[in-house]
């Protein structure tokens, strides 16, 4: 997450977003840094008021150096339809923007505060007879974070079941996103 791997192997990354809520009307109100090999190259924010990303170049990747990342992004990138948006109709594909991507990695990352924060107080579990289902463990005494303990009893409560909390993060994420189990 955060990252993309260009076909020659370079890797574009955003990293030290800093999010306000609270300004985030009609897009998301940011600030972050993008690196390309692992070198700062661009500066990137969003007042959240609708409008446009700021991109802001290194003096040493100049203009230039967005422009050329703009355009291996379209080239490169995988592209989007409208269906997962507005129009389920719509299968207009369209080319993923340097800013269209920019803010794919602000909700990315936001996604996974938000995970981390459910999978450090609840256990979720998806049981292999429901695989488009996502279930809760509630526990009696209420914990305020979710321990190994808890876990071992959700799996001896559902032997079977998938335990979210005890799988790679991306993996938990992507069946939360999906409300359920890819290809389940």
């Amino acid at each position: 997450m955060l990252k993309f791997v260009f076909k020659n192997g370079d890797t574009l990354e955003m990293k030290g977003i800093k999010y306000l809520e609270a300004n985030s009307e009609e897009t998301y109100c940011f600030n972050a840094n993008v690196y390309l090999n692992g070198k700062k190259v661009i500066e990137v924010s969003n007042d959240g008021h609708g409008g446009a990303n700021r991109e802001y170049p290194t003096e040493a990747f100049g203009y230039g150096g967005l422009r050329d990342i703009e355009k291996r992004c379209r080239e490169e990138m995988p592209k989007w339809t409208m269906d997962h948006f507005v129009d389920p109709e719509n299968k207009t594909e369209h080319d993923t923007t340097f800013e269209h991507w920019c803010l794919s990695q602000v909700g990315d990352w936001l996604d996974e505060k938000h995970y981390k924060r459910q999978l450090s107080k609840k256990v979720f579990i998806v049981e292999k007879n429901e695989p488009n289902e996502i279930y809760e463990i509630k526990f009696l005494n209420k914990p305020k974070k979710i321990e190994k303990s808890h876990i071992v009893s959700a799996r001896g409560l559902y032997p079977e079941a998938l335990i979210l909390n005890d799988i790679p993060l991306n993996e938990a994420i992507a069946i939360f996103k999906n409300g359920g189990l890819l290809n389940a």
